[in-house]
Protein backbone atom coordinates (compact mmCIF):
# COMPACT_ATOMS: atom_id res chain seq x y z
CA UNK A 1 0.00 0.00 0.00
CA UNK A 2 1.53 3.48 -0.78
CA UNK A 3 0.18 6.97 0.09
CA UNK A 4 0.36 10.73 -0.80
CA UNK A 5 0.41 12.30 2.16
CA UNK A 6 0.68 16.40 3.38
CA UNK A 7 3.33 17.14 6.29
CA UNK A 8 2.67 20.74 8.55
CA UNK A 9 5.27 21.98 10.89
CA UNK A 10 5.18 24.48 13.47
CA UNK A 11 7.77 26.17 15.12
CA UNK A 12 6.27 27.48 18.34
CA UNK A 13 9.23 29.22 21.06
CA UNK A 14 8.80 27.63 24.31
CA UNK A 15 6.44 29.39 26.25
CA UNK A 16 5.95 32.02 22.81
CA UNK A 17 4.21 31.76 19.98
CA UNK A 18 5.20 30.44 16.30
CA UNK A 19 8.66 31.53 14.80
CA UNK A 20 6.94 34.00 12.11
CA UNK A 21 7.59 37.82 11.41
CA UNK A 22 9.07 38.93 14.33
CA UNK A 23 11.52 36.12 14.67
CA UNK A 24 15.24 36.17 14.51
CA UNK A 25 15.55 35.93 10.24
CA UNK A 26 12.94 33.66 10.09
CA UNK A 27 13.30 33.30 6.23
CA UNK A 28 16.45 31.40 7.16
CA UNK A 29 15.14 28.34 8.74
CA UNK A 30 15.61 24.99 7.61
CA UNK A 31 13.04 22.20 8.47
CA UNK A 32 14.05 18.98 6.50
CA UNK A 33 12.42 15.08 6.98
CA UNK A 34 14.75 12.19 6.72
CA UNK A 35 12.98 8.84 5.61
CA UNK A 36 13.79 5.82 3.06
CA UNK A 37 12.32 8.01 0.34
CA UNK A 38 15.37 10.79 1.16
CA UNK A 39 15.22 13.79 2.59
CA UNK A 40 12.75 16.49 1.84
CA UNK A 41 12.69 20.29 2.46
CA UNK A 42 9.80 21.60 4.05
CA UNK A 43 9.71 25.64 3.00
CA UNK A 44 9.61 27.95 5.51
CA UNK A 45 8.67 31.36 4.16
CA UNK A 46 7.18 34.67 5.46
CA UNK A 47 4.41 35.79 2.81
CA UNK A 48 2.80 39.44 3.64
CA UNK A 49 0.04 38.09 5.01
CA UNK A 50 1.87 35.41 7.29
CA UNK A 51 1.14 35.51 11.38
CA UNK A 52 2.68 33.53 14.02
CA UNK A 53 -0.85 32.49 15.69
CA UNK A 54 -3.37 34.15 17.78
CA UNK A 55 -3.39 34.07 21.67
CA UNK A 56 -6.33 33.60 23.17
CA UNK A 57 -8.34 32.08 26.44
CA UNK A 58 -10.14 29.16 24.88
CA UNK A 59 -8.38 25.66 23.35
CA UNK A 60 -9.61 25.07 20.00
CA UNK A 61 -9.59 21.27 18.67
CA UNK A 62 -7.49 20.64 16.39
CA UNK A 63 -6.08 23.84 15.70
CA UNK A 64 -4.44 25.32 18.82
CA UNK A 65 -1.22 24.15 20.48
CA UNK A 66 -0.66 21.79 23.40
CA UNK A 67 2.12 23.85 24.60
CA UNK A 68 0.53 26.72 26.41
CA UNK A 69 1.56 30.23 27.23
CA UNK A 70 1.86 30.82 30.62
CA UNK A 71 0.99 34.43 32.03
CA UNK A 72 2.91 35.06 35.20
CA UNK A 73 1.28 37.12 37.86
CA UNK A 74 3.52 36.84 40.60
CA UNK A 75 1.03 33.54 42.35
CA UNK A 76 1.54 30.10 42.06
CA UNK A 77 -1.51 30.49 39.36
CA UNK A 78 -0.14 32.21 36.55
CA UNK A 79 -2.83 32.85 34.45
CA UNK A 80 -2.88 30.20 31.05
CA UNK A 81 -3.44 31.01 27.06
CA UNK A 82 -3.69 29.26 24.26
CA UNK A 83 -1.83 29.36 21.05
CA UNK A 84 -4.33 29.21 18.12
CA UNK A 85 -3.30 28.49 14.04
CA UNK A 86 -5.04 30.14 11.81
CA UNK A 87 -4.97 29.81 7.32
CA UNK A 88 -2.05 32.23 7.58
CA UNK A 89 -0.03 30.98 10.61
CA UNK A 90 3.46 30.33 9.73
CA UNK A 91 4.98 26.77 8.93
CA UNK A 92 6.80 24.39 6.88
CA UNK A 93 4.61 21.73 4.33
CA UNK A 94 5.30 19.66 1.71
CA UNK A 95 3.81 16.27 0.21
CA UNK A 96 5.71 12.60 0.69
CA UNK A 97 4.89 9.20 -0.53
CA UNK A 98 4.73 6.69 1.93
CA UNK A 99 5.38 2.95 1.50
CA UNK A 100 4.96 1.40 4.29
CA UNK A 101 5.64 1.87 8.16
CA UNK A 102 8.80 3.57 8.93
CA UNK A 103 10.13 6.09 11.52
CA UNK A 104 11.34 9.56 9.89
CA UNK A 105 13.44 12.17 11.46
CA UNK A 106 12.21 15.70 11.39
CA UNK A 107 15.07 18.13 12.18
CA UNK A 108 14.52 22.17 12.05
CA UNK A 109 17.90 24.69 12.19
CA UNK A 110 16.88 28.15 13.71
CA UNK A 111 19.74 31.00 13.63
CA UNK A 112 20.20 32.89 15.81
CA UNK A 113 22.40 36.31 16.45
CA UNK A 114 25.94 35.83 16.25
CA UNK A 115 26.15 33.82 13.14
CA UNK A 116 24.63 30.83 15.49
CA UNK A 117 21.72 28.21 15.14
CA UNK A 118 19.75 25.94 17.06
CA UNK A 119 19.16 22.43 15.52
CA UNK A 120 16.07 20.29 17.07
CA UNK A 121 15.23 16.95 15.89
CA UNK A 122 12.52 14.29 16.36
CA UNK A 123 11.23 11.10 15.49
CA UNK A 124 8.26 11.02 13.42
CA UNK A 125 6.07 7.54 12.53
CA UNK A 126 4.63 7.57 8.89
CA UNK A 127 1.97 5.21 7.97
CA UNK A 128 0.50 4.82 4.53
CA UNK A 129 -2.82 4.51 6.56
CA UNK A 130 -2.58 8.63 7.30
CA UNK A 131 -2.65 11.34 4.78
CA UNK A 132 -1.86 14.26 7.14
CA UNK A 133 0.50 15.58 9.64
CA UNK A 134 0.37 17.88 11.80
CA UNK A 135 3.62 18.53 13.60
CA UNK A 136 4.31 21.20 16.87
CA UNK A 137 8.04 21.28 17.39
CA UNK A 138 9.00 23.23 20.52
CA UNK A 139 12.04 25.71 20.39
CA UNK A 140 14.03 26.91 23.33
CA UNK A 141 15.89 29.42 24.38
CA UNK A 142 15.74 33.27 23.93
CA UNK A 143 17.02 36.32 21.95
CA UNK A 144 19.50 38.65 23.37
CA UNK A 145 20.34 42.02 20.98
CA UNK A 146 22.94 44.20 22.85
CA UNK A 147 21.99 47.46 23.02
CA UNK A 148 25.87 50.08 23.46
CA UNK A 149 25.09 53.20 25.19
CA UNK A 150 27.89 55.49 26.92
CA UNK A 151 27.70 55.07 31.16
CA UNK A 152 25.09 51.82 30.44
CA UNK A 153 25.26 48.04 30.01
CA UNK A 154 22.06 47.60 27.96
CA UNK A 155 20.65 44.20 26.27
CA UNK A 156 17.30 43.78 24.59
CA UNK A 157 15.81 40.20 25.72
CA UNK A 158 12.78 38.51 23.58
CA UNK A 159 11.34 35.36 23.08
CA UNK A 160 12.43 33.31 20.42
CA UNK A 161 9.22 34.49 18.69
CA UNK A 162 10.57 37.94 18.72
CA UNK A 163 8.01 38.86 21.23
CA UNK A 164 9.30 41.56 23.33
CA UNK A 165 8.93 41.63 27.34
CA UNK A 166 6.40 44.73 28.29
CA UNK A 167 4.00 45.91 31.23
CA UNK A 168 0.83 47.04 31.13
CA UNK A 169 -0.42 46.11 27.47
CA UNK A 170 -3.00 43.87 25.67
CA UNK A 171 0.15 42.17 24.72
CA UNK A 172 1.95 41.74 28.16
CA UNK A 173 1.75 38.09 28.03
CA UNK A 174 5.51 38.21 29.38
CA UNK A 175 5.59 40.38 32.22
CA UNK A 176 9.24 41.64 33.29
CA UNK A 177 9.01 39.35 37.09
CA UNK A 178 9.52 36.41 35.29
CA UNK A 179 13.19 37.36 34.22
CA UNK A 180 16.94 37.57 35.54
CA UNK A 181 19.14 39.04 33.39
CA UNK A 182 22.71 40.52 34.45
CA UNK A 183 26.28 41.06 33.04
CA UNK A 184 29.51 39.30 33.59
CA UNK A 185 32.65 41.07 32.57
CA UNK A 186 35.82 40.79 32.91
CA UNK A 187 38.46 44.63 33.55
CA UNK A 188 42.12 45.07 33.01
CA UNK A 189 42.61 44.78 36.67
CA UNK A 190 41.95 41.53 36.55
CA UNK A 191 38.69 41.75 38.38
CA UNK A 192 35.62 39.91 36.96
CA UNK A 193 32.28 41.69 38.02
CA UNK A 194 28.40 40.12 37.74
CA UNK A 195 25.98 42.88 37.69
CA UNK A 196 22.05 42.21 37.35
CA UNK A 197 19.92 44.64 35.13
CA UNK A 198 16.63 45.85 35.90
CA UNK A 199 13.69 46.35 33.11
CA UNK A 200 13.68 49.68 31.99
CA UNK A 201 9.97 50.70 32.67
CA UNK A 202 10.44 54.02 30.83
CA UNK A 203 10.98 52.29 27.03
CA UNK A 204 9.09 49.36 28.44
CA UNK A 205 10.56 47.45 25.29
CA UNK A 206 12.20 44.28 26.11
CA UNK A 207 15.30 46.64 27.38
CA UNK A 208 17.26 45.73 30.34
CA UNK A 209 19.92 47.78 31.78
CA UNK A 210 22.58 48.95 34.96
CA UNK A 211 24.33 51.70 35.21
CA UNK A 212 27.93 51.45 34.91
CA UNK A 213 29.58 52.34 38.27
CA UNK A 214 33.18 54.33 38.99
CA UNK A 215 34.71 50.96 38.90
CA UNK A 216 33.34 49.41 36.07
CA UNK A 217 34.85 52.89 33.98
CA UNK A 218 38.33 50.50 33.71
CA UNK A 219 38.54 49.18 30.13
CA UNK A 220 36.15 46.30 29.99
CA UNK A 221 37.91 42.92 28.16
CA UNK A 222 35.52 40.78 28.13
CA UNK A 223 31.51 40.76 28.23
CA UNK A 224 28.54 38.50 28.71
CA UNK A 225 25.26 38.69 28.82
CA UNK A 226 23.11 36.00 30.62
CA UNK A 227 18.93 36.03 30.79
CA UNK A 228 16.96 33.19 31.85
CA UNK A 229 13.36 32.69 32.63
CA UNK A 230 12.05 31.63 35.70
CA UNK A 231 8.90 30.31 34.73
CA UNK A 232 9.97 28.11 31.56
CA UNK A 233 13.73 27.61 32.15
CA UNK A 234 14.48 29.41 28.67
CA UNK A 235 18.21 30.90 29.06
CA UNK A 236 20.55 32.64 26.72
CA UNK A 237 24.23 33.44 26.58
CA UNK A 238 25.56 36.94 24.13
CA UNK A 239 29.13 37.88 24.08
CA UNK A 240 29.18 41.51 23.91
Amino acid sequence: MSTKATLKVYLQALGGKFLGPHAYQTDDVIITLSYSQGTVCLPYQLQSNTDDGNIGDFFSLGSSSCMPILQMNGSDAPKVNYLTSDVNTIHGSTEIQINGEEAAILTAVIPKPQGQTLTISQSLMLSPLRELYEVNLTVPGLVLKSDPQAGLLAVFVEMMCGCKITEGTPKSFWPHEDFEVWAVFSLTNGRVLRVPLQFDLQSNNSLFTASIVREQQLEIVQLHYYARQKSTGNYAVLTA
